[in-house]
């Protein structure tokens, strides 16, 4: 089995199109099908079943494999018999999954306006925000905790303003663990934050839905 020690993520613009949906629909297995029953609203579904298809496309490109996809009782998506771990994200319409050896967690957010920072931030980081002018600090400090309690794998059952990120020769580092942080600014203006087990370089490749569906219908995987 390859080692994937270097994180590597896809990301892709969804369109919300029907007829790409229904395509993506045809191909799913009855479990997925299942799972997008959870959802109410047309562009959750979509987000969903599109994280899905880069998961299926990023497992068959790195591990060259197809294990089945489901997920742990706090949510936590995995690939039934792989070691490594998956982690999936998606916001107004920009889906990113990732894939790597070790812990990860992603996560990726719209620049936040008008939220009140001391719902999710420490003390200590409630005077970072205060001392710096810096607009996207609060962004940044959500999807890092975001990305963190995806690694764990427990969420925000564990109380966001309990986890205090702090600065060290300009990494962000947590309290009370040894994670690795990186944040991505896309070309979407978007924020990314991958969490990871490892200090290594991350790869981030963008992936258009024509490309991903031209990979479905193709020979490279027989779902």
């Amino acid at each position: 089995m390859k080692d994937v020690t270097n994180p590597l993520i896809y990301t892709a613009e969804a369109t919300y199109s029907k007829m790409i949906y229904d395509e993506l629909y045809r191909h799913a297995s009855f479990y997925e099908k299942k799972y997008l029953e959870k959802y109410q609203l047309f562009r959750q579904k979509y987000d969903s079943l599109l994280g899905i298809f880069l998961l299926k496309m990023i497992q068959k490109d790195e591990l060259d494999s197809s294990y089945p996809i489901t997920h742990t009782d706090r949510g936590k998506p995995y690939f039934v018999g792989y070691s490594g771990e998956i982690s999936i994200s998606h916001s107004d319409g920009t889906v990113a999954v990732g894939l790597s050896s070790g812990k990860l967690g992603i996560d990726i957010e719209s620049k936040l306006v008008d939220i009140d920072g001391s719902l999710f931030l420490s003390e200590h980081e409630q005077i970072i925000i205060q001392q710096q002018k810096d607009r996207d600090l609060l962004t940044e400090l959500w999807v890092l905790k975001e990305s963190y309690v995806k690694a764990l794998g427990c969420g925000f059952l564990l109380d966001p303003t309990t986890i205090s990120f702090y600065m060290i020769d300009n990494e962000w580092h947590v309290n009370g663990s040894n994670f690795s942080f990186s944040l991505t600014t896309l070309p979407n203006e978007k924020i990314l934050s991958i969490c990871k087990e490892l200090k290594t370089d991350d790869r981030v490749v963008a992936i258009d839905e024509e490309e991903l569906l031209d990979w479905i219908v193709g020979t490279r995987y027989r779902f």
